[in-house]
């Protein structure tokens, strides 16, 4: 668009145009010789012919098309008019030098020092300091807070760690929540979870392998140890009961989505614990994590045993039968994982119950000749129920 605004102004004749008289205005000396009367003629007076485009606000509708290299480069060289109503766009100015440049231009470039700043590096700034008025104006009582918001999706290179702790928090009513990133970052899963109360689905990934971190700590460690007492407590008095053991602060998540994460299984058994109605599962493209996490024990003392990818999901999958979780939808795959090792696990997790038997959603992780296998597996092991059929 503002190639074509561009072309509208190179058309535009924005000049002045004199008309020169055969009249004599000279008060009574015909014959007298001035610069304006070197062939007997004297100017008559100068007219400007007006547009369309003489107008400000028609002039300032064509520039907002157009980006600041182009107000730059061409409109601001026209004419001081058109200088004047850039400049709010133009606060600011860039200074570049490199080595590059002749050492006889530095000259040049140091008259243009004064007022100029790193652009990149002011909006940055900018953007931060919105960030954080944003954050303390939650404190308030007047803050700003979406009621009605239920599904939100976040995309592109962004840092999902500081959009969850900013963001969050004024959005208590979504129910489903999308974060796709390929920078690479730590999100708090506790705090995601704690903000969104209501959230029923989530769906974390990464276009890089890895580049996304959950933190272990989905969920505070002393609230998952208060929903064990508390099931205690009513097991010891004999209310055995699905609905005396479900804590009040149990979570409503029926889906968890994490794609080219890295996560510790300490902190999905929290997830698990406080999750009776989760239906969908699917760890893709699961990694080890980077840092090794202080991880609090069973008994409050910090422990730093850090998962073993190899082990994950024999672990997992004990912590599924404890909390006795049965899944509509399972998914588990590893990054370069030998074809043997995912064609077992499969069979495994078909063997051992993990989905339903009547699932009728089922997703296979594309990697080497793992499809054909995945088919025949769908053809003499599989009911024919299937609705959903994912390959990632």
């Amino acid at each position: 668009m503002w190639n074509y605004a561009l072309k509208v102004l190179s058309s535009m004749h924005h000049c002045e145009h004199f008309n020169i008289s055969d009249t004599d205005t000279d008060l009574g000396n015909n014959n007298k010789y001035t610069p304006w009367n070197r062939k007997g003629r004297n100017p008559r007076t100068t007219s400007t012919q007006a547009t369309l485009f003489d107008i400000p606000e028609i002039m300032a509708e064509i520039f907002s098309y157009l980006d600041e290299q182009a107000l730059r480069q061409s409109v601001v060289l026209v004419c001081r008019d058109w200088f004047l109503m850039s400049l709010p766009r133009l606060s600011s100015r860039e200074v570049v030098w490199d080595d590059t440049r002749a050492n006889k231009e530095i000259d040049k470039v140091l008259v243009r020092l004064p007022g100029a700043c790193f652009e990149q590096g002011r909006r940055r700034y900018v953007r931060q300091e919105q960030d954080l008025h944003r954050y303390n104006s939650l404190g308030g009582g007047n803050g700003v807070v979406f009621q009605n918001l239920q599904r939100l999706e976040l995309g592109g290179a962004i840092d999902l760690g500081l959009a969850t702790r900013t963001l969050l928090p004024l959005l208590p009513s979504l129910t489903i929540l999308e974060m796709h990133t390929h920078a690479r970052c730590s999100v708090s899963m506790g705090s995601v979870l704690l903000a969104c109360p209501l959230l029923e689905q989530i769906h974390v990934s990464s276009l890089s392998f890895g580049a996304v971190e959950l933190n272990w700590l989905w969920i505070p460690f002393d609230h998952v140890v208060n929903n064990l007492n508390n099931i205690k407590e009513n097991m010891d008095r004999g209310n055995n009961d699905e609905s005396s053991q479900r804590h009040p602060s149990s979570l409503p998540l029926r889906s968890v989505v994490l794609e080219n994460t890295s996560v510790e299984l300490s902190g999905l058994n929290s997830l698990l614990s406080l999750t009776p109605d989760l239906q969908d599962l699917k760890l893709i493209q699961l990694s080890a994590p980077r840092t090794n996490p202080i991880q609090p024990s069973r008994d409050g003392s910090p422990s730093s045993n850090v998962t073993n990818i190899a082990t994950f999901f024999p672990r997992l999958k004990d912590t599924l039968k404890r909390h006795k979780v049965t899944l509509n939808s399972f998914h588990y795959s590893l990054d370069n994982e030998a074809l043997p090792t995912a064609a077992a696990r499969l069979d495994e997790i078909i063997r051992e119950g993990i989905c339903r038997p009547q699932a009728s959603q089922w997703s296979f992780w594309t990697q080497a000749d793992l499809p054909s296998f995945a088919f025949q597996t769908l053809r003499t092991q599989i009911p024919n129920v299937v609705t959903t059929l994912e390959l990632q």
